[in-house]
């Protein structure tokens, strides 16, 4: 029998994202696909490439973490280097890559943002 998968995910409150990284996950979650980039396939229509996987619900958004990693030190990975700084780029928040950052040293695939999820008083929240 094969063993079941069954994938952790952290989850936390939108609150603790900006809102410019709201809608930065929203556009990214109907205009890019970082999973071309990855597997070489073409871009998607308009030719946006996101520095993330994003999967928008009402409530939301999934973030795929994509980092099977534990330390996150300078250069540990060519990858997650790119990402980020790709990330930054576009203008997504130092709060939103913390967040990704912890869930993938937490062995996580994905980070859920909730408008109903946990709140931390270890990360910084947003008032809007």
């Amino acid at each position: 029998m094969t063993p079941l998968q069954i994938d952790k995910l952290l989850d936390v409150s939108t609150c603790h994202i900006t809102q410019k990284d709201s809608e930065l996950l929203a556009q990214d979650a109907l205009e890019g696909d970082e999973a071309a980039r990855i597997h070489g396939l073409p871009l998607p229509k308009g030719g946006k490439v996101s520095p993330f996987i994003v999967y928008a619900y009402p409530e939301g958004f999934r973030v795929w973490t994509g980092f099977p990693v534990r330390s996150f030190a300078p250069n540990d990975n060519e990858y997650i280097n790119e990402a980020f700084a790709d990330a930054r780029k576009v203008g997504y928040s130092e709060a939103l890559l913390t967040l990704i950052r912890v869930a993938a040293e937490n062995d996580c695939r994905f980070l859920l943002l909730d408008r109903d999820g946990q709140e931390y008083e270890q990360f910084e929240s947003f008032d809007w």
